[in-house]
């Protein structure tokens, strides 16, 4: 249970500092680019001229 419990709780700390410009990938295996962060919902850059509105506990982890 402990490493599953250190695990999430570094996923959450990861959600809580999303910037703008940051790579990520969801929950549904679509990877983006954050075009901007509001309160819950994350916007990312997934195509030219296409962004689509996620909520952040959907993003899985950062790419570098």
């Amino acid at each position: 249970i402990r490493p599953q419990q250190k695990k999430e709780k570094q996923r959450l700390a990861m959600i809580n500092n999303l910037q703008k410009g940051d790579k990520v990938i969801t929950a549904g295996g679509m990877h983006g680019v954050i075009v901007s962060v509001k309160d819950d919902v994350v916007t990312l850059k997934v195509a030219t001229n296409t962004n689509i509105d996620f909520v952040k506990s959907s993003i899985q982890g950062k790419i570098s």
